[in-house]
């Protein structure tokens, strides 16, 4: 059996300097999640008690104000995707001038936007989305949540996860919230043995640390971990388990090794993306009429404000869509009447040239683009 090598000044540096890297990152750790804190306390207080009494407000004093802008943008919403969108099929070559694909367009985003808004109106009955809006969730869901590239998949198992998927939402419209949440957790889970193999490893270390039964005393924080974890166990989500048993070290203030560095880092690279999240939707939340509506609705001064607000948001808004609409009849009347066809004669199987001058619209292949209501939507947010 060889001599155990002595321990050198360099050994000591290298250890020195690896204890100083831990230090530092848990130092950048604890700075960013006082900073995630405080920021969610107030993005918190928005989403769970301003934006719900504002809009209460609002239905209550203000209803048919707010469906005379809803019904504004809505038409506004029709007419600037139709513009936007001729101006794509024009600049394509689809048709010979721009007013004629104004006009060839308009028909089709009315009835796909109105459809769209009879599906939304259902939807806010049965709590269950439209079906174009589970198509997007399920596509977000194959990349972000299950790691996989919807392209990538056959096509039987691509209609598998999909059927899977939308059923979970038949508890939504059922009203049991805890059932689609468990439903959507089962579906994330991992398929890989080995992914299974490594969160029973850390699960377990964090059952001995956390469970309930075998720490009567712990508090909110603990039981709130512990509850987490149980949620990552059920995915399989080793690296959710392991951050959940670096917070836990770092609240109860025991010693991190070497080893945990890599996690340490994925820990504070999170930290770091929530906190941008987190900024972006307060940039969004202060120039929103609600925010801190909880703390100044009793003040009358402020309510009135927010009332011209809205009476300036329906005057403004009828002013963009009347210019719309002018143009649209300016255009409308540029082309000329489609000729019809005499009954007495025999149509032949040769399309007409109306038919003809329509079918780019759908030869396009593109859906009504949604980023300039959205915008709008953006800029009137009652």
């Amino acid at each position: 059996m060889g001599k155990k090598r002595k321990k050198t000044a360099g050994d000591k540096r290298i250890r020195s300097k690896t204890t100083d890297k831990v230090q530092s990152l848990l130092a950048e750790i604890n700075s960013l999640q006082a900073q995630v804190d405080e920021q969610a306390t107030d993005l918190e207080r928005f989403t769970e008690r301003d934006l719900p009494e504002f809009t209460q407000w609002l239905e209550t004093n203000h209803s048919e104000k707010r469906k005379t802008l809803e019904e504004i943008l809505h038409e506004t919403e029709i007419l600037s995707a139709s513009f936007e969108e001729a101006e794509f099929a024009y600049s394509m070559g689809d048709f010979r001038t721009h007013a004629e694909a104004v006009v060839a367009f308009e028909e089709g985003i009315r009835e796909e936007f109105t459809r769209q808004k009879e599906e939304a109106e259902a939807a806010a009955v049965s709590g269950k989305p439209p079906e174009g809006v589970i198509d997007e969730l399920f596509e977000s869901f194959l990349m972000e949540v299950k790691g996989l590239d919807p392209d990538a998949l056959d096509g039987e198992t691509y209609d598998r996860y999909r059927a899977d998927f939308a059923a979970t939402f038949d508890h939504v419209e059922e009203g049991n919230r805890a059932a689609f949440e468990k439903a959507i957790l089962r579906l994330a889970a991992s398929d890989n043995d080995e992914d299974h193999a490594a969160a029973k490893v850390v699960f377990r270390r964090l059952v001995r640390r956390l469970h309930p039964d075998h720490h009567l005393d712990f508090g909110e924080f603990e039981k709130s971990l512990w509850n987490e974890a149980m949620k990552c166990y059920e995915i399989f989500d080793t690296e959710g388990l392991e951050t959940i048993e670096l917070r836990l070290q770092i609240h109860l203030r025991e010693p991190f090794s070497p080893a945990q560095t890599p996690a340490l880092r994925r820990y504070r690279d999170y930290l770091k993306e929530r906190f941008e999240d987190i900024l972006d939707s307060l940039e969004d939340a202060r120039i929103h009429p609600g925010w801190e509506f909880s703390l100044k609705k009793k003040t009358k001064a402020f309510l009135k404000s927010l009332q011209r607000e809205l009476e300036g948001a329906i005057t403004e808004a009828t002013k963009r869509l009347n210019s719309l609409k002018t143009l649209f009849n300016l255009v409308k009347s540029s082309v000329p009447a489609r000729r019809t066809r005499s009954p007495k004669k025999k149509q032949s199987a040769k399309k007409s040239p109306a038919a003809k001058k329509k079918a780019p619209a759908k030869k396009a292949g593109r859906k009504p683009r949604t980023e300039e209501p959205a915008t709008m939507q953006g800029e009137f947010p009652f």
